[in-house]
């Protein structure tokens, strides 16, 4: 049996929400260098590459997104520093990589009990802001005809008919009346 190191993102959920508008702002990385920036953007296109329909991962602002997690969450940035960093180091350069090289560069870190949690955590983040960017909202729609919106803004109803409750009112009461 392996010894995985546990999720270290589970027990962070509550506290990491980062806004839309930050992912999508232009304010400096708060937690991010410019190199380990970019390898994340690498990382995260191999995770969510796109294709002639769908953006890349790194176009929708994950980088952003998982800067500002790691600023609301100190405990995990010297994970994601570190799976960062040896992503890097096991490539001599991921972004630079070739396509075949950074997707195996990015099995042996998942299958690595010390980055795997970590693995999973910086996935979880992908998903999370890709999957509320605009433009993959967009396609989505486009797509599939789901508009994702639609549970949040509702759909008008027609008018409650409440002659539907005639009998109900008519029935006694079904409990007892208690004495003050």
């Amino acid at each position: 049996m392996t010894d995985v190191r546990p999720d270290p993102y589970v027990s962070t959920l509550g506290r990491s929400y980062v806004p839309l508008t930050e992912q999508m702002g232009t304010a400096a990385l708060r937690v991010l260098d410019e190199a380990r920036a970019t390898t994340l953007a690498s990382v995260v296109d191999r995770l969510i590459p796109g294709d002639e329909h769908w953006p890349v991962a790194s176009s929708t602002g994950v980088v952003r997104h998982v800067d500002g997690v790691l600023a609301r969450v100190p405990e995990l940035r010297a994970d994601v520093l570190g799976l960062l960093d040896a992503a890097e180091a096991a490539s001599d350069g991921f972004g630079s990589a070739a396509p075949a090289r950074r997707d195996e560069v990015l099995r042996a870190v998942e299958a690595d009990a010390e980055h795997a949690g970590t693995f999973r955590a910086i996935y979880e983040m992908t998903c999370e802001a890709y999957y509320r960017h605009a433009s993959v909202l967009a396609v989505m729609q486009e797509r599939t005809g789901y508009d994702t919106t639609l549970p949040l803004r509702g759909v008008p109803l027609d008018p409650f008919d409440e002659t539907r409750l005639d009998r109900v009112r008519t029935l006694p009461p079904r409990y007892r009346k208690v004495r003050p």
